[in-house]
């Protein structure tokens, strides 16, 4: 017998619900999203091709990536079904391109949301020190790397076998 205002599946993009019982009312936002990620293939694909605004879900599964993916967007949320279920190995790289071990930014995102993700590089920590299986990644990556990035919000992600989780130079 609760009433739910402001909620509408069948358009994509950020909902305000607001649910109210008796005198009691409380409010939380959901994302719907535009595109869907299933496959590692289809995850590059569709960052590669994201638009301003676009809100991707990315399916629960283990994703294994040969190379940082790169953000290059403003306005983008990015969600998986949560951190024990989505699963990304490998790093993020938020305004800027990856090209052999080097990082060139671009400075072009803002308003990047990432949402219920798990971040785990191809690493191994032995003695304290940590030691990355595919040797063309920079030692000095983290698990979301950005510079003077504005609007960042990481929510319920989990990060394992980083020096350093999130890198904002």
């Amino acid at each position: 017998s609760a009433n739910f205002k402001g909620f509408d599946s069948t358009t994509s993009g950020k909902k305000e619900i607001t649910v109210s019982y008796g005198k009691f009312t409380t409010s939380f936002t959901v994302f719907v999203a535009n595109k869907i990620v299933d496959s590692e293939e289809n995850l590059v694909t569709t960052i590669n091709n994201a638009s301003d605004d676009d809100i991707i879900l990315i399916k629960k599964g283990e994703y294994n990536l040969s190379s940082p993916l790169e953000i290059n967007n403003k306005n983008l949320v990015i969600g998986g079904e949560s951190a024990d279920k989505t699963k990304l190995n490998g790093f993020v790289l938020i305004g800027g391109y990856y090209n052999d071990g080097n990082i060139t930014y671009s400075n072009l995102s803002e308003n990047i949301s990432i949402i219920g993700l798990s971040l785990n590089t191809k690493s191994t920590v032995k003695n304290n020190i940590i030691s990355f299986d595919d040797t063309k990644y920079n030692y000095l990556l983290a698990g979301i790397n950005a510079e003077s990035i504005k609007g960042l919000k990481v929510i319920s992600c989990k990060f394992t076998g980083f020096a350093t989780a999130i890198k904002i130079k």
